[in-house]
């Protein structure tokens, strides 16, 4: 089952990505300021692919950085739950008791 997703995944990521720079605003620009600059075909190229490459590397640490963020928040938001559970469970109780009873 693992390895279904996996490609699943994977296959998805490829398509989103493909689909991505198929968007006129992640290569218009660079065809426009290359015709004005008057950049040959190879110069416009390297630099849209330059650039694309600083999109993506900087898309997957802006990614590792909210994981790391998520996680740490998950951690601390679990320990805080861990700690006053058993104090929410007898507060709740003690109320329930005063409900029922009174």
């Amino acid at each position: 089952m693992g390895g279904t997703l996996d490609a699943l995944l994977l296959t998805t990521a490829a398509a989103t990505a493909a689909f991505h720079t198929l968007i006129p605003d992640h290569w218009l620009p660079f065809v426009l300021v290359g015709r004005a600059r008057g950049w040959s075909a190879r110069t416009t190229a390297f630099v849209s692919g330059l650039s694309a490459l600083v999109h993506t590397l900087l898309s997957i640490g802006l990614g590792i950085a909210a994981l790391a963020i998520g996680q740490a928040a998950a951690r601390v938001i679990g320990e805080s739950l861990e700690r006053s559970s058993g104090v929410l469970l007898v507060v709740f109780g003690v109320e329930y008791a005063a409900w029922a009873t009174g």
